[in-house]
């Protein structure tokens, strides 16, 4: 090793070689590991970008009559997109809103009375708190959103009568603002629990406790149960397979139409399970996106190979080139006594001196460089950054 080091030095050469394969070996990393994550990034983007409709599945369908049909319908609910879709989890939230509500002051208009479990999850309290169920003839508590309360001009305290006209007559039902919210992501799914309603031109949404919706509100309401997948992992994942499960979903919620049968995963059906309906646009959104990740695959593909073979040409020329001048040397060691495995151990120490700079260097220095160019050239909205961290430091090339 002592001769390679000595020969190394002597020669300038093989210092170039080194820097050509580490710059070679850095750039290809480079290019190879942006073309990777770049199609996953925009599908991404184009997933967040989407309608809520297009990134989401929603079941809607009527209570059931009492808390323990809605509970058990709620269970068969979760446990049917419990296994996820094409392997993406799926986040599934629920609730439910009254019909034959209006509101005579200050505004007329169909009045949105509805119950949303998981909304402080959703939604930062701006004013007020949260309701909580009555405990006595006492007006209910309600929340508005804050774009609701400047509508009616209320604020916290206020109170507000609601006509429920579910059994035919105009039953005046008092109500009490006692807290004001705004959506943290209004482009959330979770927002179409209630959104149909106020599309229609519902004012609201008056939300109230659980319990006193199950209470006072459960007789001729609509549920409904919204599941959305993480757009990260609805990415990486394969659009066909999406479409696939879409229809699987479907096809396995058409089943509880026959409530007579005995279905091997659910037993009894319950008859009104058969009212619940699957809709959802995101078979058409994986349909483009397969479309999309086809096309920008292979424009990236013939790139890659292109580089790569640029790039392997050029080493080889640097190969063949060294080989040329250390022929004479070879053959002076030769004509010396070194043997052929001395010489093999020569030219094996040198090309380790090549090669162990760009093994070392590229996949780390690609992964910067690829971090670098996110933050410069698209201000970190591809979130490489992100994709990268579960590599670590050495970066998909290596994982």
């Amino acid at each position: 090793m002592r001769l390679v080091l000595s020969r190394a030095a002597a020669r300038t050469l093989l210092v170039a070689a080194t820097v050509a394969a580490t710059v070679t070996t850095v750039l290809v990393t480079t290019f190879v590991l942006y073309a990777q994550l770049l199609p996953v990034a925009a599908v991404r983007t184009v997933i967040v970008a989407a309608p809520a409709e297009e990134r989401s599945l929603w079941i809607s369908g009527g209570t059931g009559g009492s808390p323990d049909e809605l509970a058990a319908r709620d269970a068969a609910v979760r446990e049917l997109f419990g296994d996820g879709l094409a392997g993406v989890p799926l986040t599934v939230s629920m609730g439910g809103y009254a019909s034959g509500q209006e509101l005579t002051t200050p505004v007329e208009g169909s009045a949105v009375v509805g119950f949303l479990p998981d909304l402080a999850d959703h939604a930062e309290l701006v004013a007020g708190r949260w309701p909580e169920p009555t405990t006595g003839d006492g007006p209910v508590p309600t929340v508005l959103p804050v774009d609701a309360a400047g509508l009616l001009e209320v604020t916290t305290g206020d109170q507000l009568t609601i006509l429920d006209t579910r059994s035919g007559q105009q039953q005046p039902v008092p109500m009490e603002v006692v807290g004001l919210w705004q959506p943290v992501d209004p482009a959330d799914p979770y927002w179409q629990i209630l959104g149909s309603r106020l599309e229609l031109g519902g004012i609201g949404p008056f939300v109230v406790h659980p319990d006193e919706f199950l209470t006072c509100y459960l007789q001729q309401a609509t549920v409904k149960w919204v599941a959305a997948p993480d757009p990260t992992q609805m990415a990486a994942a394969n659009p066909d397979a999406l479409r696939t499960g879409v229809r699987a979903l479907t096809q396995r919620l058409s089943e509880w139409g026959k409530a007579s049968q005995q279905l091997p995963e659910w037993g009894k059906v319950d008859p009104g399970l058969a009212s619940l309906r699957l809709y959802t646009d995101l078979d058409q959104l994986a349909e483009r996106l397969g479309a999309a990740v086809v096309v920008n695959r292979s424009g990236i593909l013939l790139s890659t190979a292109l580089l790569v073979v640029v790039a392997g040409y050029g080493l080889v020329l640097v190969a063949q080139l060294l080989a040329a001048y250390r022929g004479v040397d070879n053959a002076l060691l030769r004509a010396r006594g070194a043997s052929r495995w001395q010489l093999a151990g020569f030219a094996a120490g040198e090309a380790l001196l090549v090669v162990a700079p760009a093994a070392v260097l590229g996949a780390p220095v690609g992964t910067w460089l690829v971090q670098l160019i996110d933050h410069w050239f698209a201000d970190g909205r591809y979130a490489f950054v992100a994709d990268l961290a579960s590599y670590g430091w050495w970066g998909p090339p290596l994982a």
